[in-house]
Parts: C-alpha cells; structure tokens; sequence
C-alpha cells in the first residue's frame, strides 16, 4: 500500500486531501484504535510529502527561471565580448588616426572643421566600447550571481529528494507494520 500510495501521490498531490478525508471518515465509521492509531501516525508524513512536492515545484520553478537568466545573460556577455574584442582591435588603428588627423589639421587649416569631426567620431566609438565593456563586466556579475543561485537550488532539490525518500520509507515501514 505504501509504495502504491507514495507513487499516485507522485503523480497527483491531491491524493493527499482525498486519503485524509478517507482516514478521517474511516476513523469515525470505526471507533478502533488502530486505525485511529494508523490515521495519526500517517497524517504527518502525509503532510510532510505535500509540502516537499510543493516545495520541489516552486524550487523547479525557481530554478528553471534562474537557468533561462543565466543562459540569456551568458549569451549576452558573450555577444558584448566579441564587440569588446573587435573594439579592442580597432584601438590602435583609432589612435594612429586621432595623431594623423592632427598632423593634418597642422597642414591644412581648410580642412580642420572635417577632420575635427572625424577625431570625435572615433574618440565617441572609443567611449562607447568604454561603455559595452562596462554593460559586459556588469552582465557577467549578474550571471555568476544566477549561477550561485542555481547552485544553491540545486542543492535544496536534492536534499529534497532526500527528505522525500525518508518520508517514502516512514510511509513504506508503517504500511508494512500496519495490517488492518
């Protein structure tokens, strides 16, 4: 009886409510102690099985929404390294421009309201890979915290998992014991 009741209990937690309206009806159609002394003792691992289910959903839950963070921010830090990267390339061409365009202002003082403008364009791109690279280093925090978090999840599910299965057993060893 045990391990068929752990297992329609896996399967729908309701069961629950059901066996104890059952105990509670079958307590007052038989006055024996036994099965007043069965209801008692079934009642808390009853309980306990309900709240680890519910416990192990809404950690899932927790746990499959902190996985689907973790993934987007990885992507994400990802896609911001391959921009850093190509920023970070560019750096040097950027700056051998900027001393060029200076040279050149020197030389041509007609053409120094253009080349003043292309020295801010690349010195704007350098801020702005200044930038990403900040948005980068920020997202990459956020997803090592996501990943302690998922860590931490993980381990409250398995000591679920161990929790219920001590509950299983309890529930294994009275069914066993208990022979109405």
């Amino acid at each position: 009886m045990g391990a068929n009741l752990f297992e329609a209990i896996e399967q729908d937690e309701n069961i629950i409510v059901e066996v104890k309206e059952l105990l509670y009806k079958l307590g007052n159609l038989l006055s024996g102690s036994k099965i007043q002394e069965f209801s008692r003792a079934l009642e808390p691992i009853l309980e306990g099985i309900g709240q680890g289910y519910q416990q192990k959903k809404t950690d899932q839950a927790k746990l499959e929404e902190k996985t689907l963070r973790c993934d987007q921010l990885l992507d994400e830090v990802a896609a911001f390294k391959a921009k850093v990267e190509a920023f970070r390339q560019e750096i040097p061409t950027n700056q051998q421009r900027v001393a060029e365009i200076d040279s050149t202002i020197a030389k041509y003082k007609a053409e120094i309201l253009n080349l003043e403008t292309q020295k801010a364009n690349l010195l704007a791109k350098e801020d702005l890979m200044k930038q990403e690279a900040q948005v980068a280093i920020q997202k990459a925090k956020e997803s090592k915290l996501s990943q302690q978090e998922i860590a931490v999840l993980t381990m409250n599910g398995k000591a679920l998992d161990e929790k219920l299965s001590d509950f299983k057993s309890q529930l294994d060893k009275l069914t066993s014991e208990f022979v109405i």
